[in-house]
């Protein structure tokens, strides 16, 4: 019933973000769901970006949740090619950008003043279908941006995602692993997608990137969703991850695995509300 719920609560998001009301025959059973699953006034007071970066995890989960009904759907490594499930999983860092002109920004020395400058650089590792580096493209409009990704699907998705929204001339797209990377000083900023990486190449992935960032430049670690202690939520997020291929990281093996790596002033980031990942920041 629960993920019937779930379901309920997206389709009444998803109304209110497109304008277009549920039919009148659902809308007063879909309002009885969202009242016991005490939602309502969360949902009133919501900003069109909280309203998306909830949405996105309830579309990913439910389209990936009908593929575990079946044998095939059930073999750990990441196999999805559906562009349903790649487009809403690439939703699942709305908010990030507003939280680089934020919190993140004041918290990480010289951070804010590096994305501000004409030559500033960002890299995205692990792309997926380029839905953050638009949305920093469109948050520091002077920022260039590379972002890599083996995953064909995704990328393909990526550079029409790019073109449509008239950026391709500052989003450059490379099909390759971030363990491939050969840039050299390059980049002001990185995230790293760990939780989607076989945890075999993370570690040659932290490095590589590490070369790719400029001297004093941040790189921030994307690990699995924050311990809750909720009996269910945190086994089960680890399962989604585990089904990923993905790297399950707590934050201070992540802050580990940076200074490791070379990188100093490592050290987990408070988690935004509604966040599904923990994030963990190094410095070049």
């Amino acid at each position: 019933m629960s993920a019937g719920a779930l379901a309920v609560l997206g389709a009444v998001i998803d109304a209110k973000l497109t304008g277009i009301p549920l039919d009148p025959r659902l809308a007063p059973y879909a309002t009885e769901v969202v009242n016991a699953l005490g939602a309502s006034a969360a949902l009133e007071a919501a900003s069109d970006t909280e309203l998306r970066a909830a949405m996105a995890p309830i579309r990913a989960f439910a389209l990936m949740n009908a593929k575990l009904l079946s044998t095939s759907g059930r073999v750990p490594g990441w196999r999805h090619a559906e562009g349903d499930i790649l487009q809403s999983l690439g939703g699942m860092t709305h908010g990030l950008a507003g939280a680089l002109r934020g919190d993140i920004s004041s918290m990480l020395d010289g951070l804010g003043s590096r994305l501000q400058a004409p030559d500033a650089a960002f890299l995205d590792v692990g792309v997926g279908v380029a839905k953050l580096s638009l949305e920093i493209a469109q948050a520091f409009p002077q920022l260039r941006i590379v972002g890599v990704d083996p995953w064909a699907p995704a990328i393909a998705l990526a550079r029409q995602n790019v073109s449509t929204a008239g950026l391709a001339d500052r989003i450059e797209l490379r099909a390759i692993g971030g363990e491939q990377l050969t840039d050299e000083s390059a980049f002001d900023l990185a995230w790293i997608a760990s939780a989607f990486m076989p945890p075999a190449i993370v570690p040659a992935v932290v490095a590589a990137v590490r070369r790719a960032l400029k001297p004093g430049g941040w790189a921030l670690l994307a690990l699995s969703r924050p311990r809750s202690g909720d009996p269910i939520a945190d086994p089960l997020w680890d399962f989604w991850i585990a089904s990923f291929g993905g790297a399950a990281m707590t934050s201070t093996e992540g802050c580990a695995l940076l200074r490791r790596a070379g990188y100093t002033e490592a050290r987990t980031l408070p988690t935004p509300p509604g966040a599904v990942t923990a994030l963990v920041a190094g410095r070049r």
